[in-house]
């Protein structure tokens, strides 16, 4: 599986540092599914893109599904991620009675370590079906972009040095 995605932003206005500003975003992705045995199904994936502003890495994603049986399955999954700031977070300024909000030129892209892990059961009697499904996850994520108080009446956005949550989903149906 091949594919593209495109993103350009443009703002124009009093409140953009210099009254305007763009960037673009290109990517080009592919991903394969390959299944070594019956029960297993392993997809590589990866995505290469170019910033306007900022330099952009190659992406990797691998996903692998494992079958147990008819009834139960098990899923992981790593992949890396990147996040240019975005205009407003870059070079927005807004600045009122009741705001002083104003974008930093000097952030860093967001980039992250992402891992899940899922187990899936289903069981079926008669016409009635129950999934249940429990997900685990954890990022680890670098220059996280935030807004943040910088004065007693200032706002503004900032790199957080490193960031990292998890957490657990479970879901019956």
């Amino acid at each position: 599986e091949f594919g593209y995605d495109v993103n350009y932003e443009s703002s124009r206005g009093v409140r953009i540092d210099e009254n305007i500003k763009a960037m673009g975003d290109y990517a080009f992705f592919t991903t394969a599914e390959y299944k070594p045995w019956k029960k297993l199904t392993i997809k590589p994936g990866l995505r290469g893109s170019y910033n306007s502003i900022y330099n952009a890495p190659i992406i990797p994603s691998i996903f692998f599904k494992y079958q147990v049986n008819k009834n139960n399955g098990i899923r992981f999954s790593y992949s890396r991620g990147f996040r240019a700031p975005s205009l407003k977070e870059l070079y927005y300024y807004f600045v009122d009675i009741n705001h002083n909000i104003q974008g930093n030129p000097n952030l860093n892209a967001e980039s992250s370590n992402n891992f899940q892990l899922a187990l899936r059961t289903e069981y079926e009697k008669g016409k009635c079906r129950f999934i249940w499904s429990n997900q685990f996850y954890f990022n680890d994520l670098s220059n996280l972009i935030t807004l943040a108080q910088i004065t007693s009446t200032e706002y503004g956005y900032v790199n957080m040095q490193r960031s990292q949550n998890y957490g657990f989903n479970s879901n019956l149906n």
